[in-house]
């Protein structure tokens, strides 16, 4: 498990990689504890799950500008963790373009397989390699430095089957390491 920053397309996201393979817990109760206590993200009033189709689709300006501002209109009544697969495909894109349009002030939190990214390779060797213990916190805890990693978006079309990019929107994302090594890995947890 290691976590830090990543930079899509010039936007800036914590993440994190948590394993749930063997039987371990399921990791719903580190998320909760990372989301609060690390990124310090504050409790929502209302926490909004977008889920359906990772493949995308077409729709009139109209629709999509529509289906747009219904999905931010939450944002601006009260506080919102929007949640959904973190990947650049399908509802989840669209999520993404609405929060930067509309609701940028609102976490989008992704819970993504890690198994399907693509670039996975280099988030972990990066991640290895930059990983520094900078010394004691105040509660006597060890802090890890965030280095920021540089994760490029260069393969936009098919040709790496079964794999995804993640979406550049998405403020923090969770990478669920899970035992089928496939799509799905980030439900079953």
């Amino acid at each position: 498990e290691f976590g830090g920053m990543l930079c899509i397309e010039s936007q800036i996201q914590h993440f994190v990689k948590l394993d749930h393979k063997n039987g371990q817990d399921a990791p719903g109760r580190k998320m909760h504890l990372i989301a609060e206590h690390v990124w310090k993200l504050q409790r929502p009033k209302v926490i909004m799950s977008v889920t359906g189709g990772a493949l995308d689709f077409a729709m009139t300006r109209l629709q999509k500008e529509t289906l747009l501002q219904g999905l931010m209109k939450p944002a601006t009544q009260t506080e919102v963790w929007y949640v959904t697969g973190g990947t650049d495909t399908g509802i989840m894109k669209l999520v993404g373009e609405a929060r930067a349009k509309y609701a940028a002030h609102q976490p989008l939190i992704g819970i993504s397989s890690w198994a399907v990214l693509r670039g996975k390779e280099r988030i972990q060797e990066d991640s290895k390699r930059n990983k520094k213990v900078s010394g004691e916190g105040s509660s006597g805890s060890r802090q890890l430095e965030q280095p920021t990693l540089l994760y490029k978006q260069i393969d936009k079309d098919n040709s790496t089957n079964n794999k995804t990019l993640l979406n550049a929107f998405h403020t923090h994302l969770f990478l669920i390491d899970g035992a089928n090594n496939t799509f799905g890995d980030e439900i079953k947890s």
